[in-house]
């Protein structure tokens, strides 16, 4: 599909990170999905005793994932992720859930799987990618859904 094509077709019908509004479409996700990690770190240090190297490490990840997401938004037009077989709308569905169950979550260790896949997937939105992005996608669907 030719870019006048793709700008035709409404962004949640396209493929996946195919062109830069949708890299900062999703560079906003993972800033959500940042956010609710600040949000369930701080629930859980006030109902939880959590293991400090635990927390210290999901707040690493938390500085990490933003400053990727950062990347990706000052970035978008090389960022473009051709072949990754899903859908903009079924990508950011996605992420959407991935954020809120961060958000829902007081399990330091579910929350950590989660993150984990997330970070790894923020990092691998580059061109020629897609088959690792794919692999990704499937890894995090799997990850929400045996937590």
């Amino acid at each position: 599909m030719t870019r006048s094509q793709q700008m035709t077709v409404p962004i949640s019908d396209q493929e996946a990170l195919a062109t830069p509004e949708a890299v900062t479409t999703a560079a906003d996700l993972f800033a959500s999905i940042a956010e609710a990690l600040h949000f369930s770190l701080r629930a859980m240090s006030d109902q939880l005793n959590v293991p400090t190297e635990k927390a210290y490490g999901l707040i690493t990840e938390e500085y990490g994932l933003r400053t990727r997401l950062g990347i990706l938004r000052a970035d978008a037009p090389n960022r473009v992720v051709m072949g990754v077989g899903v859908s903009q709308g079924d990508f950011d569905k996605l992420l959407e859930s991935a954020a809120d169950f961060i958000r829902t979550s007081r399990s330091v260790d579910e929350v950590g799987r989660v993150v984990n896949s997330v970070s790894v997937l923020c990092v691998s939105v580059f061109p020629g990618k897609g088959a690792t992005v794919r692999f990704l996608v499937n890894q995090l669907q799997s990850d929400l859904c045996r937590t």
